[in-house]
């Protein structure tokens, strides 16, 4: 798919069982290059389910910049109890820059100056950008303005120890604001969605490959409600894969 801007979005299901998503988004010019590979990873609960997207999230620009992303939970609750079914986002999300000693850490549905779950709603988002170090040692020093200092002084009075990392995070600016309307850095507003432009993907159909879903014989049959001749195609490449995937053993 295309965007009137030159951005190109490339995706395909690499794998069936388990199911493994891959995907590559290009910016207009190549200005950015954002990759990876998504598995969920399913968690049945009484009242719901809970799935979380494993995988390799990579985020690069022209200058060198190199971002890992991790994703938070999806969630879908109520499905057994008479309540309305409903969905949301939960957890943490994190944007690291290994590079320059740099991550953005955002708890979803948590408000900031609250611990979560005494008071949140499930379109907030807060959290801050760290400068990171290793314990044995020091990452380089960064400029902040006196603002960016003063509300990181005041929001965070000590030193936070990752240890899951064996890294301590050094606050370096505070943001907070819902991912359904805006975003603020220290009390900034830097993105507001009612004054970002809409545009619509388009299929690119001439340069698909021979496997891509719209060849699919199946689905075709499918969209011209051709039940019966549409089974008949999904059973057959079925027992097609089954059999490339005995030609294809895994080396142990």
């Amino acid at each position: 798919a295309s965007l009137p801007d030159g951005s190109r979005a490339y995706m395909e299901q690499v794998s069936h069982h388990p199911p493994v998503s891959a995907y590559q988004i290009i910016g207009p010019g190549n200005s950015y290059h954002f990759y990876g590979h998504s598995q969920p990873s399913v968690a049945y609960k009484m009242n719901g389910i809970t799935t979380h997207a494993v995988g390799e999230r990579e985020l690069e620009f022209l200058d060198g910049t190199h971002i890992r992303v991790t994703f938070p939970e999806y969630n879908i609750r109520n499905l057994v109890s008479s309540s309305p079914t409903k969905a949301d986002v939960s957890g943490v999300v994190e944007f690291e820059d290994v590079h320059n000693g740099l991550i953005v850490t955002l708890r979803i549905a948590a408000v900031e100056g609250h611990k979560t779950g005494l008071l949140s709603r499930p379109d907030a988002i807060s959290g801050g950008l760290y400068r990171t170090s290793n314990l044995q040692g020091h990452s380089p020093r960064m400029k902040r303005s006196s603002s960016m200092k003063d509300v990181a002084h005041r929001r965070h009075e000590s030193l936070t120890r990752s240890l899951s990392t064996g890294q301590i995070h050094v606050p370096v600016a505070v943001c907070q604001g819902n991912w359904l309307s805006h975003l603020d850095w220290d009390d900034e507003r830097y993105w507001t969605l009612l004054e970002t432009e809409a545009r619509d993907w388009h299929d690119v159909e001439e340069d698909a490959l021979p496997s891509d879903c719209s060849m699919r014989d199946d689905l075709r049959a499918l969209l011209n409600d051709e039940l019966e001749a549409s089974q008949e195609a999904k059973d057959l490449m079925e027992k097609r894969q089954r059999l490339d995937a005995k030609l294809r053993p895994v080396p142990t």
